[in-house]
């Protein structure tokens, strides 16, 4: 991201050399010493990897073509049986969640785990791309929308008593679940990840075609998250994408509102027009 805005944009390299240092430092401080203090330990390994699990689940399911060193290596983490059972087409969860998921088998052996899941993809390569269709359709169908509610937790706080009389809320819980799923209900595009992120695609576009590089940049990060999510998806929980919705009127704003400022010849035109017009005083 960097790289990038230091090659489009000459006005923020100045900028770009400090605050570049700035984010690492934070972020070394963030991870290091703050997360040890917070005991923060690293998410597991198959987390990361919803993705290539709801492959190899579905390649076992349908009866794929799997070696038999593959098929030993895959049991090790997971009894072949229950990779076809426990296989879901929207959600890795109950695989790696199963009880008897070997989850330090697969930390140990996480380069042995990616090869096995190439040689199985190259067996079974129309079951991979189905399997990912249907484990990141969510994340790019203008059809589907994973918004849910769920209880506030406000009963971990206080008591259940405190929490209906609103002693502690200022609104029911009930009646804000319902006012959520109305809104939902009623604008259903803004609770959809598919139909954020073509918006998204499409205000990055016409910033590129507008030669907006403010705007451009600004959509950047954005894009880079879903691409992330696409790619290595652990579920399509409509959380996972909230920044989208929350950038709603930035990605308009950038996308369609222009917003160049005065230039420095502008400034200084105006300067000798008003030098010009005292002397002619």
């Amino acid at each position: 991201m960097a790289i990038f805005v230091f090659a489009v944009s000459r006005d923020f390299r100045k900028y770009l050399g400090g605050l570049t240092v700035c984010v690492a430092l934070l972020y070394c401080v963030i991870t290091g010493p703050i997360y040890s203090f917070a005991n923060v330990v690293p998410a597991h390994f198959s987390e990361a990897i919803g993705v290539p699990l709801q492959q190899i689940g579905k390649a076992i399911h349908d009866g794929g073509d799997i070696s038999e060193e593959d098929q030993v290596f895959l049991a090790q983490i997971l009894p072949l049986e229950s990779w076809g059972s426990l296989y879901d087409s929207s959600s890795p969860n109950y695989i790696k969640f199963a009880p008897d998921f070997n989850d330090e088998f697969l930390e140990s052996n996480k380069a042995s785990f990616v090869c096995a899941w190439v040689r199985v993809g190259i067996n079974n390569p129309g079951t991979y791309v189905k399997a990912w269709i249907d484990q990141t359709k969510d994340y790019w169908s203008l059809k589907s929308h994973t918004w849910y509610v769920v209880g506030s937790g406000l009963g971990d706080f206080a008591t259940q008593d405190s929490v209906d009389s609103g002693f502690s809320w200022p609104v029911s819980e009930a009646f804000l679940n319902d006012a959520l799923n109305l809104a939902v209900l009623a604008f259903p595009h803004l609770y959809s990840i598919g139909s954020l992120a073509w918006l998204m695609v499409l205000c990055f576009f016409i910033a590129v075609i507008k030669k907006r590089c403010s705007g451009a940049i600004f959509c950047i990060p954005f894009i880079i998250l879903w691409a992330t999510f696409l790619l290595a998806a652990p579920a399509s929980d409509f959380r996972y994408m909230f920044a989208l919705h929350l950038a709603i009127p930035l990605f308009l704003l950038f996308g369609f509102c222009d917003l160049k400022p005065r230039n420095s010849v502008d400034l200084h035109a105006d300067k000798d027009l008003k030098i010009r017009l005292s002397l002619n005083e």
